[in-house]
């Protein structure tokens, strides 16, 4: 069994239930967690692009990023979101370790190109 997919369980059912599609619904608990269902609903109905694009894409749109994102930039801004996700994406494929990832973006308030710098030990 994989990490809190089930589908059979009671706190995905009610958010199906709800008509959010089940790939959303198992996303938002990968990035949430199941603490609060009310979070993870404001998270199906503000990021649902995010779902999406995690949907079609799920390399571009990893749990790992937009769990990060979530919890630095909450769940209001979806473009944020994605933008952080975007950044990470490359960050990654360049190399850089996951920590150093997330530091650059959040230390820039996820302005990819400053990240970049900061990546490449050019901060000023």
């Amino acid at each position: 069994g994989g990490g809190g997919g089930d589908l059979s369980d009671p706190f995905m059912r009610s958010m199906q239930a709800m008509g959010f599609p089940a790939g959303h619904v198992k996303f938002a608990v990968e990035v949430l967690g199941k603490q609060s269902e009310q979070r993870n609903v404001e998270f199906l109905v503000n990021c649902s692009a995010v779902c999406e694009r995690h949907s079609r894409r799920p390399s571009d749109v990893t749990v790992e990023s937009v769990r990060m994102a979530v919890d630095a930039w909450g769940l209001g801004d979806p473009q944020m979101i994605l933008r952080c996700a975007a950044s990470w994406k490359q960050f990654r494929e360049l190399g850089f370790d996951v920590c150093k990832v997330k530091e650059a973006l959040l230390l820039t308030n996820n302005d990819q190109e400053k990240a970049l710098c900061y990546l490449m030990g050019d901060d000023e």
